[in-house]
């Protein structure tokens, strides 16, 4: 297996990894890009920040930062759209997006509806049932902080929650 590398995209003005640098979709398109040069197989499109203490965005305007990217960037490499709305993954998917990035872990019908991945994260409770129809790989939007002795606090929290990402899925019949 050879390791992949997702670019992460925030179209947003108040993202906490890039201070809102490319909330223009010129300059996103263009971050993206130069994502694909240095090696990423995926761009994930996220406009709606979810940070701690953010402010929520309305589904149209968060379609109206994300879609334009998606589109510009989906002939390039694939592209995953972050949201946890239904109304802006069917945009993106419109778009070209292959792959639901779902904050919510709610949107699996509309990525199984639309035949594209779906990544799950964050409140499990909603993915009752989830899983008919579509591809999902899990994961958790908050670590803890664990050591072990062998190894570092980082990939002991990232796997941890795995593990118990995994377990949420089976009990939900997702394999």
């Amino acid at each position: 297996m050879v390791p992949a590398v997702m670019g992460i995209l925030n179209v947003t003005p108040d993202s906490f990894s890039d201070g809102g640098r490319f909330l223009d979709p010129d300059a996103a398109v263009a971050h993206g890009r130069a994502m694909v040069e240095e090696g990423a197989v995926v761009v994930d499109v996220g406009g709606e920040s979810t940070r701690p203490g953010a402010e929520p965005v309305d589904p149209a305007e968060e379609a109206r930062r994300v879609v334009p990217v998606v589109e510009a960037l989906a002939p390039l490499v694939r592209v995953s759209v972050d949201t946890r709305h239904a109304s802006v993954a069917e945009a993106a998917i419109e778009a070209g997006a292959t792959l639901v990035n779902d904050v919510s872990a709610s949107l699996w019908e509309v990525a199984a509806a639309a035949g594209v991945g779906w990544v799950a994260g964050g409140g499990w409770a909603a993915a009752e049932g989830a899983g008919a129809g579509c591809t999902a790989v899990g994961v958790a939007d908050e670590f803890r902080e664990v050591r072990t002795a062998s190894q570092p606090a980082a990939r002991t929290s990232v796997l941890m929650e795995l593990m118990m990402a995994i377990r949420a899925m089976r009990k939900v019949g997702i394999r």
